[in-house]
């Protein structure tokens, strides 16, 4: 679930949005609530889970809503990752990172299956390739993977980043980056809004 408000676009961009990245957008329910409200926008949802990929082709019904959908795992390479995707989908998401056996312990109902390679992305490439020149808002839910995204932006600067920072401190996942704040300041950017375990961060002018 994401803690996002869409009155923040107006407040802290100021403008309509030209390019949203939604990456890790789990059912697609994100990207359309952007598309909806901001039709002349171009939203590319990612999604490194293939099943979830394919659902959302259907549900959100790319062709008549104009929504760019990527079965891409976003990341700090470019190539092919290791991928664990949950069983139940109603429950947890899945992740580039291995589960730990504290996630078992302290979330039973979140069964994950056994890892399958998906192709990744930086963002810089993407957009590279896409001829996307800027970004104003990423929207990430990326299961503790957010601070390697980061990397990946590599010199571009989006105005507004949107991620789940939580899961990095509660140990549910292997690898996961403490330093995800730190990364976003180094990067020129400010904290505007905290939400439990999401934050909105701004870059400074």
């Amino acid at each position: 679930m994401s803690y996002f408000k869409q009155d923040w676009i107006p407040k802290y961009l100021k403008k309509e949005p030209s390019v949203i990245l939604d990456i890790g957008s789990g059912n697609g329910a994100e990207s359309l609530g952007f598309k909806n409200r901001y039709k002349n926008s171009k939203v590319v949802c990612f999604e490194a889970d293939p099943c979830l990929y394919e659902k959302i082709k259907q549900t959100v019904n790319t062709r008549k809503f104009d929504i760019d959908v990527q079965n891409l795992a976003i990341c700090d390479f470019d190539g092919e990752i290791e991928f664990y995707s949950v069983i139940n989908h109603t429950k947890g998401a899945g992740s580039i990172h291995r589960p730990t056996k504290k996630m078992a312990r302290h979330h039973p109902e979140i069964k994950f299956n056994e890892s399958t390679k998906v192709q990744c992305s930086r963002i810089d490439t993407f957009c590279k390739k896409n001829l996307i020149n800027e970004i104003d808002l990423i929207h990430m839910d990326i299961q503790s993977a957010e601070y390697r995204a980061l990397i990946g932006v590599g010199d571009m600067r989006p105005k507004m980043i949107f991620l789940e920072v939580s899961l990095e401190f509660k140990g549910y996942y292997e690898n996961s980056e403490k330093r995800t704040s730190e990364k976003l300041t180094e990067m020129g950017y400010l904290l505007a809004e905290k939400i439990k375990g999401d934050e909105l961060w701004i870059l400074k002018n």
